[in-house]
């Protein structure tokens, strides 16, 4: 009898038609991803009975939740496009993509070719997207769903299967285009930065279902951190101060195949500039939240195809 292996698993996505439901004779998405985490859970409660024996009389089940977490190498890819979409609840218009309150949802399939075996993920709403860049690795982008409970069966849902996409993973020695801060120039000494960009969803949970009855859009935020060499007071006056800034990063090829962020309102939140020891350069670390500007807008990402 086989057992499953990791590298004949196979994961694929559609957009719903509604929340919770696949469109019918779907095809589904191939995804490019170098591991994922099932955060499908049941929450459980110890009964409160009594016994002579002293031991626990049953197990109770109370609630469930569905999800998973999918880690990528950052690549110019329609996965990522759609799920950045989907997460700001918009679409994208000329290439560019704001905050909206549309929510898409989508479905997601787990294939083990190896022992037939097909785990689906129904109404899944992306919660929260990580971007890492940082010396001397590639550029990650870690995305997380919420959902209802998996199913699994041995059966398929797709109809057929589009491939992923080929372009190149990015780098940060290639790919970083743009690291802006006020709007102008350049920040020099760049050793990492990272984003995160959180959809906060609102689980409708019921009763007599291990289901929610529906999954609510809530706040957007819009966060991350940005260290760099410590050569003047710059950055720390405007943390002490309170300043309000800006930031954009570019990330692709330098022509085409790149996402522009732009972040219009910003302030530092956290710093430090720790001593690492001997013959170290010192390092300055800042925290960021971003929030919105006279038009409505947290975040703007445009793409260059």
């Amino acid at each position: 009898m086989p057992n499953a292996i990791s590298n004949k698993e196979q994961v694929a996505y559609i957009a719903e038609s509604s929340w919770g439901t696949t469109p019918a004779t779907p095809t589904g998405r191939i995804v490019r991803y170098n591991s994922l985490t099932d955060t499908a859970s049941y929450n459980t409660t110890k009964s409160a009975e009594i016994t002579n024996s002293r031991e626990v009389a049953d197990l109770i089940y109370t609630s469930a939740a569905g999800g998973l977490q999918i880690n990528s190498e950052l690549s110019y890819d329609t996965q990522f496009e759609d799920w950045i979409a989907a997460l700001l609840a918009s679409t994208w218009s000329t290439n560019v993509v704001k905050i909206g309150t549309t929510r898409t949802s989508f479905s997601f399939e787990r294939a083990f070719p190896d022992i037939t075996q097909y785990q689906k993920y129904l109404g899944a709403v992306p919660t929260k997207m990580s971007f890492g860049i940082s010396t001397g690795n590639v550029i990650t982008c870690n995305t997380t769903f919420q959902s209802k409970f998996p199913t699994m069966s041995g059966t398929t849902v797709w109809s057929g299967t589009t491939a992923a996409g080929v372009n190149t993973v990015m780098t940060p020695l290639d790919s970083i285009q743009v690291m802006q801060e006020g709007g102008a120039g350049s920040m020099s000494g760049v050793t990492d930065f990272s984003m995160e960009l959180t959809n906060n969803v609102v689980s409708l949970d019921q009763l007599s279902s291990v289901d929610p009855a529906d999954l609510a859009l809530a706040n957007f935020d819009a966060q991350g951190t940005f260290s760099l060499y410590f050569a003047d007071s710059t950055y720390y006056t405007k943390y002490a101060n309170r300043t309000a800034t800006s930031l954009a990063f570019t990330l692709g090829g330098a022509a085409a195949k790149k996402y522009a962020f732009s972040f219009a309102k910003v302030k530092l939140t956290a710093l430090g500039i720790p001593n690492p020891g001997m013959n170290k350069p010192l390092v300055q670390k800042y925290s960021w939240v971003a929030y919105k500007d006279a038009t409505d807008t947290t975040i703007k990402v445009t793409r260059t195809p």
